[in-house]
């Protein structure tokens, strides 16, 4: 028994798409197989897994049927064409006349018209229709699947009847035309001669698909016009996706069609409104209710009554204006809607949207409009736990409002059970949303929870930062400055050391002084010991200043160690599950009574920054699992460990609810936690502070005309002398805020492999590589002439694979008889950008060389 042979017929590469819309192609091909009459039946089919259009005569005939499927050309996506038979049917070499492969134009099946996009995004015909990039290429011809080769004879000697045979080929013609047209816009068969044919003689469909062929440039030249007036002949003879467009232009449109097509528009969206197209009732209800179309006024009884309407079908976004116009806490203003002023019902409304709805917008309003009913007791019973269900649902949603609800209630302990960790989440996404008008409430409910926890230095800072910002109310205006008095009038009464106990005023960078004393006792200790052992031992002669002189070199070098290994040191610890942050302190010990404090890693930002004088980066990381309480580290590259140069773990430290920002003095060694004018005369800075050098550092609160301490003495200072300090510091050095980036393995390659360029020197030498291919042979014909020099390695040899991930791999190896190294390896970009894959940085870019290979 003979067996089936494939024959690829066609084959349409569409180039790097994600996905393929099979649904909307084989959609494509039923309509215009109607629409024209043609007799041949379009049905998808299964054959060993694959799934594919299989286009057959009407006729029953047994003709091979023409099959499209999705295959992959080189990583491309394609749809291969091809017909299927046994022996001589498949040899013809008629069949060669079929076979072709090319570009195509991948246009959007539905004809760029997604419903209801084209009255969202308020476009025009031309631009809803689509923008079509691409063309056809030339024939290349396609190989065979299977053992036998094209004969000389086939179909007409198998079939020995010319009819017959010229009507088999006309049906692959017919079959591929149609194809060809859906996919690639070749009109290889007159298809638009044939669809003018029809349109002329009324056909709805058929002024469609020629609307969006000229819209498009599918087949014939893009002309706008011709494409409107096919769309308005559609649209006037019931096509609904026409009306959509045609709505769109009158009503969105720069042009100025009139105020009679104007209302056509409007009649056509209630037309789709009214067959389910369920973006439709929202443009109609905003037409009337904002009365933004030239020529149609708004009119708030017709707004209501589609509202009506199309609410008792179901629309969420009608039921959502309806829940609006009942509601006695909305849209109070207007006078024509008082009449439908019913409490009872919004909340039927509303409940409706937020059970029912899958749009995220119409929940978020309808949940908070219920939350605050909720907490008012409109409607219905009075209950804060009702309302806190509501906000959250709100809040998950990205509402700002409930989520200023929610902080209040977890800090008050109203409608749930009281939770500080919680309302300072809350209150930390107010700040970061910088809604100044919800600001008040993040710092009221801060002072208060600071307040409980005994921490009264921060509970009174955001007392005042609750003063300072707009909305708080006269009830809480007099709470918080009862407060603040009480506060004050108490303070005044203690002495130095009794008010610095009250306030917790402590140096933030060590968490523990005694630690701190101890380990500089130890240091010292180890120091003079090694002095005493130096003078003892040490032969005194010349040959014992070179080793000296060795010996500090070496040292240098291990201080200032070389880039590559500093940031492959920090990207593994940031490639960590957590950090112990304790081990890090060069005064931890295991035994200490210290607690490991563990990082999790996926809760870490990071960035890099040079703040010391040198070549080696110090990493910046902050932990936000604790939300609100940010812990901030400054980490450097000390004798092959990566250890803590500086912190600000103190939660009243946080630039989040201090309103200023964390920084450093780039090549100074110096950094701040914060530090910052207010503006108005004062200071806020904490911790500014040397990384080499413990004791040079300065750390005050508040500051105006007298500034507060330097807390390493304890000693007040005047403001003169306070700028004295800080420019012997820093000089004329400007803050450099910190930035952060989450921690994910993106940001880390991104992060790490830009440092790594910045801090290698360029080679400007050599000429410029100008393509992938090009930098391909310069690393060849370089590794060959290194490893010939070298010796070291007798079977070096290269493998270049294809490229992945926009790059060109090239591995150079050691291929031994029994075992077999990697030498180097490398990414080349089309380019020739050249990225060190084993060292993880570039070697060449648009700079040139930043090393050699």
């Amino acid at each position: 028994m003979a067996r089936n042979q494939i024959v690829i017929l066609r084959t349409w590469e569409f180039g790097n798409v994600d996905e393929i819309n099979a649904s909307a192609i084989i959609s494509s091909f039923r309509e215009l197989v109607e629409v024209l009459d043609l007799p041949v039946v379009v049905y998808e089919d299964e054959v060993s897994g694959v799934k594919m259009l299989v286009i057959s005569h009407a006729g029953s005939r047994g003709y091979m049927p023409v099959c499209h499927y999705v295959s992959m050309e080189g990583g491309s996506a394609a749809i291969s064409v091809s017909v299927s038979g046994k022996g001589c049917q498949v040899r013809s070499e008629d069949l060669i006349q079929f076979q072709y492969k090319a570009k195509a134009a991948l246009r959007d099946f539905m004809y760029g018209v997604h419903r209801g996009s084209s009255l969202a995004q308020r476009i025009g015909t031309g631009r809803t229709c689509g923008n079509i990039a691409g063309g056809i290429g030339a024939a290349t011809g396609m190989a065979i699947k299977g053992t036998f080769k094209l004969a000389a004879k086939g179909v007409r000697v198998l079939m020995r009847d010319q009819q017959a045979y010229d009507e088999e080929m006309d049906f692959y013609k017919l079959a591929l035309a149609v194809g060809d047209y859906i996919l690639g816009g070749v009109d290889s068969l007159d298809i638009i001669d044939r669809l003018r044919e029809k349109a002329d003689a009324g056909n709805a469909r058929a002024q469609f698909i020629l609307g969006a062929a000229y819209a498009e440039g599918h087949g014939v030249d893009a002309d706008e016009y011709e494409a409107m007036k096919w769309f308005e002949r559609a649209a006037s003879n019931g096509d609904l996706e026409s009306r959509n467009i045609v709505a769109g232009e009158y009503l969105y449109s720069d042009k100025d069609y009139g105020i009679d097509k104007k209302r056509l528009g409007v009649q056509y969206l209630i037309s789709l409104a009214d067959s389910g197209e369920d973006w439709a009732p929202q443009q109609i209800i905003d037409i009337y209710w904002s009365g933004e179309i030239d020529g149609i006024p708004s009119d708030y009884e017709k707004a209501v009554g589609y509202a009506r309407r199309y609410a008792e079908k179901g629309n969420m976004y009608s039921l959502l204006v309806l829940g609006g116009v009942c509601d006695t806490g909305s849209h109070t203003g207007i006078p024509e809607l008082l009449k439908y002023k019913n409490d009872s019902r919004a909340v039927s409304f509303y409940n409706a949207v937020v059970n029912n709805s899958e749009n995220k917008e119409y929940r978020e309003m309808a949940a908070l409009q219920l939350g605050r009913m909720s907490e008012e007791g409109r409607g219905r019973e009075q209950s804060y736990e009702a309302a806190a269900r509501y906000y959250g649902i709100a809040g998950a949603l990205g509402n700002m409002e409930a989520t200023s609800k929610l902080a209040r209630y977890y800090t008050l302990g109203r409608g749930v059970a009281k939770d500080h960790r919680i309302a300072e989440d809350y209150c930390s996404q107010i700040l970061r949303s910088g809604d100044r008008n919800l600001a008040h409430v993040a710092y009221y409910c801060m002072y208060r929870i600071e307040d409980e926890r005994g921490k009264y230095k921060a509970s009174m800072y955001n007392a005042r930062k609750c003063l300072e910002c707009a909305g708080c109310d006269e009830a809480e205006r007099a709470e918080v400055c009862a407060y603040l008095k009480e506060q004050e009038e108490l303070i005044r009464r203690m002495t130095d050391e009794e008010r610095r106990e009250y306030l917790q005023e402590r140096k933030p960078l060590f968490k523990n002084l005694n630690k701190k004393i101890l380990a500089i006792a130890s240091v010292a200790a180890v120091a003079v010991i090694a002095v005493i052992v130096l003078l003892v031992f040490s032969p005194q002669d010349k040959g014992s200043e070179t080793n000296s002189a060795d010996s500090a070199d070496s040292a240098n070098l291990t201080a200032s160690a070389n880039s590559t290994v500093v940031l492959k040191a920090y990207s593994d610890l940031l490639s960590q599950d957590s950090i112990n942050i304790s081990e890090m302190y060069f005064w931890y010990e295991e035994d200490s009574d210290t607690e490991d404090e563990l990082w999790q890693a996926k809760n870490c930002e990071f960035n890099i920054a040079y703040i010391n004088d040198d070549d080696v980066p110090e990493l910046i990381l902050r932990d936000t699992a604790d939300a609100g309480y940010e812990n901030l580290v400054v980490l450097s590259y000390w004798e092959g460990y990566v250890s803590i140069a500086g912190s600000s773990d103190s939660g009243d430290n946080i630039a989040e609810y201090w309103g200023v920002e964390e920084g450093y003095y780039e090549k100074t060694g110096y950094y701040t936690s914060i530090y910052s004018d207010m503006g108005d005369g004062s200071y806020i800075i904490t911790n500014i502070d040397n990384m080499d050098d413990d004791d040079d550092s300065i750390s005050i609160e508040f500051s105006s005309d007298e500034i507060i301490g330097y807390y390493d003495s304890y000693e007040e200072c005047s403001a003169e002398d306070f700028y004295t300090t800080l420019n012997n510091m820093v000089g004329n050095e400007e803050l450099t805020p910190y930035e952060f980036y989450e921690n994910t393995e993106k940001n880390r390659n991104k992060i790490f492999s830009e440092t790594a360029a910045e801090s290698a020197e360029p080679d400007e030498s050599g000429d410029k590589i100008t393509s992938g291919e090009e930098a391909v042979e310069y690393i060849i014909e370089m590794c060959n002439v290194q490893t010939g020099d070298t010796g070291d390695f007798e079977n070096v040899k290269v493998s270049c694979w294809g490229e992945t991930n926009g790059k060109y791999e090239v591995s150079i190896y050691n291929d031994m008889e029994d075992h077999i190294s990697t030498i180097a390896r490398y990414g080349v970009t089309r380019e020739g950008y050249i990225y060190d894959m084993i060292a993880g940085e570039w070697v060449y870019n648009e700079d040139g060389w930043l090393r050699d290979l």
